[in-house]
């Protein structure tokens, strides 16, 4: 069974990266499963959080052993993830899996971010999360890959060709559309946060957006920028 494990800042594609690979018939999807422990620890002012810590597991390492032993019918287990949401734990096992990674324009991130929740942080933001888990990836030299949302809009049959390639997978049509509507693999946040992929159909076709920073967040920006700009070294 081959585990593929996508890392993503927030606001950032990954969502429809999980209803594209929900489409095959070999493939099963978890979406963010660690997404408890990141807010039981960090306690952040995210929508729907006493909700949610109610009712998924909260303890990391816990998460950890049950997505190692989860099993299922199907060839391929894709696992979405938000890579600030485990940057406590040891997460050393994921060398021998698949790992990809998505990235996006902070200017654009933050902006779609803060319409949900204003006060971001750098945490918040999950770019040095990636970068630093990146790293370790590449330094056990497990070949992981990033793959900047931008490129994947401007050519998503392209980009998941060669990420299906990558994962030693068979590409499917299948991957580039979906039905309007939430699917069952939801986490219970997609309520707060999935809006925008329960609208659409597919990809969102790329279209050049032009984005005026608000002064108080042009430091965060140029700070997730130097990450953003380290991780597309390994781009696709």
């Amino acid at each position: 069974m081959k585990r593929i494990f996508i890392w993503a800042s927030p606001r950032n594609m990954s969502t429809a990266f999980m209803y594209s690979f929900a489409q095959r018939n070999d493939t099963c999807v978890i979406d963010e499963p660690h997404y408890g422990h990141y807010l039981k620890v960090n306690n952040p002012n995210h929508p729907g959080k006493e909700e949610i810590l109610k009712s998924v597991e909260t303890n990391g390492q816990t998460i950890n052993q049950e997505i190692l032993a989860y099993t299922s019918n199907k060839k391929i287990i894709f696992i979405k993830n938000m890579a600030h949401h485990v940057s406590d734990l040891d997460m050393g096992f994921l060398s021998n899996f698949y790992n990809i990674f998505l990235t996006r324009d902070p200017k654009l991130m933050i902006a779609s971010y803060i319409k949900k929740a204003p006060h971001v942080s750098l945490k918040d933001t999950g770019y040095k999360d990636q970068y630093e888990l990146l790293k370790m990836l590449i330094d056990k030299s497990s070949n992981p890959i990033v793959i900047d949302s931008n490129r994947l809009l401007k050519n998503p049959e392209n980009i998941l060709k060669k990420l299906c390639a990558h994962c030693e997978i068979p590409f499917s049509k299948r991957m580039l559309y979906w039905n309007k509507g939430p699917i069952k693999e939801d986490g219970m946040w997609a309520k707060y946060w999935y809006k925008n992929v329960h609208n659409s159909t597919g990809f969102i076709p790329y279209q050049k957006k032009e984005v005026t920073t608000n002064s108080k967040y042009i430091p965060l920006v140029k700070e997730c920028n130097y990450y953003y700009k380290s991780m597309l070294e390994h781009s696709l």
